[in-house]
C-alpha cells in the first residue's frame, strides 16, 4: 500500500506540471495568436512554471520547423525566436538554453539552470530599466 501512495503522488504531480502548461499555453495563444514569441517585457512578468512552459513552447515550435526540414540557421533567418530572451538571460545560461532548444533537453537539470539564470536575468534586467 505504501508503495501505491508516492506513485499516486507523482502522477498527481505529474499531471499537475502538464494542466498548467496547457493553461499556459491557451492564455499565451490568446494573448498573442500571431506570434509564438513573447516580447521582453512580457517574459520577466512571468512566474516559473509560465517561464517553464515558455520554454517548453518554444522547444515544441523549433522542433517542429526542424522536422520540417529547416535548418536552424533557416529558422533564425526567418525569425530568431530566442531575441525576447537574450537580454535576460546571463551570458553563460543564454547558450545552454540554445543548445536545449536544438537539441530538445527538457531535463530537470538543465531547466533548473535556465529558471535560475532566469531569475537573476530578470533582477538584472528591472533594475537597468528603471535606472
Amino acid at each position: 500500500m505504501n508503495n501505491k501512495l508516492p506513485n499516486r503522488i507523482d502522477g498527481v504531480q505529474s499531471l499537475n506540471h502538464h494542466f498548467k502548461h496547457l493553461c499556459f499555453r491557451i492564455k499565451f495563444y490568446l494573448l498573442m495568436p500571431k506570434n509564438i514569441k513573447a516580447s521582453t517585457n512580457a517574459i520577466v512578468k512571468f512566474n516559473e512554471d509560465e517561464f517553464r512552459s515558455y520554454i517548453f513552447m518554444l522547444q515544441d515550435y523549433l522542433q517542429k520547423k526542424l522536422g520540417e526540414g529547416l535548418s536552424i540557421d533557416q529558422i533564425l533567418d526567418i525569425e530568431d525566436p530566442f531575441e525576447s530572451l537574450e537580454p535576460i538571460l546571463p551570458e553563460e545560461v543564454y547558450p545552454i538554453m540554445v543548445l536545449a532548444m536544438i537539441n530538445n533537453i527538457r531535463s530537470d537539470t538543465v531547466m533548473d539552470a535556465l529558471t535560475e539564470g532566469f531569475y537573476k536575468g530578470v533582477k538584472r534586467y528591472m533594475k537597468d530599466e528603471n535606472g
